[in-house]
């Protein structure tokens, strides 16, 4: 079990996920990243807010970059 982060970044903006999730593997995380970026998109859908250049980056607690899931490929269904 390790602590995962998803920051949000837009443009040159970070926001730095303070909390984490407890999760079993890298794996786990990119899958958390994907639901939450589906998430994302339709809320920002409703919303009329353009995410288009936003991304999860997927960060380990060590800080390691260990992906990163553009919202863009979220929400045309790309990827998981």
């Amino acid at each position: 079990m390790g602590r995962y982060y998803l920051h949000l970044q837009e443009g040159r903006r970070i926001s730095y996920d303070p909390d984490g999730f407890d999760l079993p593997d890298p794996n786990a995380a990119r899958d958390e990243a994907w639901r939450s970026a589906r998430e994302l998109c339709d809320d920002a859908l409703v919303e009329g807010r353009d995410i288009s250049r936003a991304a999860f980056l997927i960060v380990d607690e060590a800080g390691k970059l260990l992906g990163l899931v553009p919202l863009s490929s979220a929400r045309s269904g790309a990827g998981r």
